[in-house]
């Protein structure tokens, strides 16, 4: 897990389309699942993202997966895959 420090490096990271980017907007938005959103690093929706709310890159989906369960609590309640590139991936 690598927090993401920059616009420059998210949209990088977005350019390569390698890996995963958990936008972190805890404390932001009602629903934590609402804005608490685990992507594939080419998701379109990154392309619209800024760094202004906490964004973390991942290599591989189950450390991901296994990070946010551990640190922002379970999936669907406290953050979500995105519908757009991860709901059918496992």
């Amino acid at each position: 897990m690598k927090k993401i420090d920059s616009d420059d490096e998210l949209q990088g990271l977005r350019a390569q389309a390698r890996g995963y980017i958990y936008n972190d907007y805890r404390g932001a938005v009602p629903n934590g699942a609402e804005g608490n959103v685990l992507h594939i690093a080419g998701c379109s929706s990154i392309s619209r993202s800024n760094t202004n709310y906490g964004k973390f890159f991942f290599e591989r989906c189950d450390d991901a997966t296994a990070w946010l369960e551990q640190n922002r609590g379970r999936e669907t309640v406290a953050w979500r895959r995105c519908h757009r590139c991860l709901e059918i991936e496992e």
